[in-house]
């Protein structure tokens, strides 16, 4: 079985809105979700970011021009969940929340570590996964504090020309990504509290 590829050609009239649904309904999709849909959004850059790291194993010749896009998708999908983690922590531990606007993996994660540290049990296997999510971080947010570095040319962060092992890069961001979603999910889910039968 083939898959059909979508119809993606120009259509014939340009003057349309960018925003609401239109009569070929199988192209209409929600533009964003919610304001507290924190899980969600990330997974969607996390899945965009799957599919340019599978066009690019497939592809070597394209990597020049698709590796500061999918360093800035898997970068952003870590700091939404990371942001997921603060803000829907929130009510469970009666903490405000105040670094949303804030782009530094950093500046985030040392917020988000302690409320890991409270809600969930301490065991030698979370600590090893903290411990890791702490290195990635660290290193990430040092080549790109504050999210510019993989978005524009000029951006501050790693110097120009450098090299980046992709298979490398991408093994110790799906490493951190499970950790974080994890912990995402498991907040929500004591959050909601336990499913009624």
């Amino acid at each position: 079985m083939t898959s059909k590829r979508p119809d993606l050609r120009l259509l014939p009239d340009p003057e349309f809105p960018l925003l609401g649904g239109a009569d070929d309904w199988i192209y209409n999709a929600a533009a964003a979700p919610g304001a507290d849909d924190w899980e969600p959004m990330a997974d969607g850059y996390h899945q965009a970011a799957e599919i340019v790291a599978e066009h690019l194993a497939e592809r070597p010749g394209f990597r020049g021009y698709l590796t500061s896009p999918l360093l800035f998708l898997c970068r952003h999908s870590l700091e939404l969940r990371i942001k997921g983690i603060i803000a829907n922590s929130a009510d469970l531990l009666d903490t405000p929340v105040d670094l949303i606007h804030d782009h530094d993996l950093r500046a985030l994660w040392r917020r988000a570590r302690p409320i890991l540290d409270e809600v969930f049990p301490k065991t030698e296997e979370a600590a090893q996964d903290a411990g890791l999510v702490d290195r990635f971080v660290q290193e990430l947010g040092d080549i790109d504090p504050r999210s510019m570095r993989f978005r524009y040319p000029d951006g501050a962060g790693a110097p120009e020309g450098s090299i980046v092992n992709l298979r490398r890069f991408w093994d110790r961001y799906l490493r951190a990504a499970e950790v974080l979603e994890g912990a995402g999910f498991g907040i929500l889910n004591i959050e909601r509290g336990p499913e009624e039968p």
